[in-house]
């Protein structure tokens, strides 16, 4: 339906755009015209062209900043404000201590916003891995503050981990850091499978940097992803540091999309991630991804750019499922690092680059789901792959920005949980997708 309506919208919108714009060029052209009439019976020519240059150049930002920044942005940002701030009556306030929101949180419900108030309401209960695993399980905690709570980054990590506090959340087996997307969102694929996983013994906490959309957050301040990543995790170490080492919980790392951007900034170099957690899962990483871009540009050269290798394989390694990350096998010792990636998503591969030069992705061997029949066109390869953008969570899973339940085959290679055989594993993705 989606797909429909941008098909259909996107045209429109292009030739109305295209039309306005003529339009007013043509206005401008008058009247500069006019003016440089004017001017050049009293200066010569060369002057007065200068003169009309250096006076459009101001009116040009002014343009843009009025009509662009001040409505158009200015538009965006109400409506996804009015977004977040909305209640959801379908959405559950939790009956359960162990969320925010609930009886007893520090955090109040209606400050956790819209994508807070799914998390922590989501998720399966103990009662329901309970009759998945067969075993007495414990609820899930679940933390989360939402912009409404505090009012920095470092006030909302502060809270977050006094509420991790008062749930019990450090005397949990595994505690999952979360940083999310634009507008505050977790992938439950991301993180319900870490609880089926323990069985509930688990703890995740997140907290809110923006109500927007990742694509807006990145054309607009991109740091505010890596200030609340770096927060809520540097926070939340410091506390599990103080506990002595045999009882700490497994400090586990997740982001997805513009996640995975905020969620590297927290390291200096690749060697620190494997000192600071035991075990870290990023999905979807955007092109703008440090990390990311250090360990794809220094890939094995035998390993194509949409499943690189990096150095031997035995401590961060990329694939889309877990069998594509059971490559290149051998040795593959805890802490991991895995990314899963899609040679079909454009959040990954989109760069400016596609202007002009063929990008790697579209050489041989390619990845599953980038169609034979693609070639490279100057340009034209560019604005499709910047459209492909707008729909690339329209798709089916296992393609574009989807990843859905190979998070828990990922998860699952990440952890190794005792008892898990690969027929468990089959068993959670089926109730997973279900």
């Amino acid at each position: 339906r989606n797909l429909a309506l941008y098909m259909i919208a996107v045209p429109v919108v292009a030739v109305f755009t295209t039309y306005v714009l003529v339009v007013a060029g043509r206005l401008v052209r008058s009247a500069f015209g006019a003016i440089e009439r004017l001017l050049s019976r009293r200066l010569p020519r060369r002057w007065a062209i200068a003169i009309l240059g250096l006076a459009a150049l101001p009116l040009a930002v002014t343009i843009v900043d009025v009509m662009i920044a001040g409505k158009v942005f200015g538009s965006l940002d109400k409506a996804y404000l009015a977004a977040d701030s909305s209640l959801d009556d379908t959405v559950p306030v939790p009956t359960t201590t162990l969320r925010s929101g609930g009886p007893g949180s520090l955090i109040s419900w209606n400050t956790l916003g819209r994508q807070g108030r799914h998390f922590v309401a989501g998720g399966p209960n103990a009662a329901a891995l309970e009759a998945f695993n067969g075993a007495a399980a414990l609820e899930p905690i679940r933390v989360y503050a939402g912009l409404g709570s505090a009012g920095t980054p470092a006030e909302r990590a502060r809270l977050a981990v006094a509420e991790l506090e008062r749930t019990g959340a450090f005397s949990r087996r595994a505690l999952v850091v979360i940083t999310t997307t634009g507008t505050g969102w977790v992938d439950p694929h991301g993180i319900d499978p870490v609880e089926y996983l323990y069985n509930g013994d688990t703890a995740a906490v997140a907290i809110q940097y923006s109500y927007l959309p990742s694509w807006f957050v990145m054309l607009t301040n991109q740091d505010l992803s890596k200030e609340a990543g770096r927060a809520l995790f540097q926070q939340v170490r410091a506390r599990w540091e103080q506990i002595p080492e045999p009882s700490r919980p497994e400090l586990l790392l997740y982001g997805e999309s513009l996640g995975v951007f905020g969620s590297e900034a927290m390291f200096a170099d690749p060697e620190t991630i494997g000192e600071s957690t035991d075990g870290v899962l990023w999905v979807g990483p955007p092109r703008a991804s440090r990390l990311w871009s250090h360990f794809t540009s220094r890939r094995n050269p035998s390993s194509p750019v949409w499943q690189p290798v990096y150095g031997n394989g035995d401590r961060v390694r990329f694939g889309w499922d877990g069998e594509s990350l059971s490559q290149p096998g051998g040795d593959w010792p805890r802490p991991r690092v895995v990314y899963l990636q899609q040679g079909s998503d454009p959040i990954t591969w989109w760069s400016s680059d596609l202007l002009f030069g063929r990008p790697d992705w579209m050489r041989q061997p390619r990845s599953p789901g980038v169609s034979e029949r693609m070639f490279f066109v100057p340009i034209a390869t560019f604005l499709q792959t910047t459209l492909d953008l707008l729909v690339s969570t329209d798709v089916p899973e296992g393609h574009g920005h989807r990843f859905g339940t190979a998070q828990a085959e990922a998860w699952a290679a990440i952890l190794e949980p005792p008892g898990w055989a690969p027929q468990d594993i089959r068993r959670l993705v089926a109730a997973l997708a279900s």
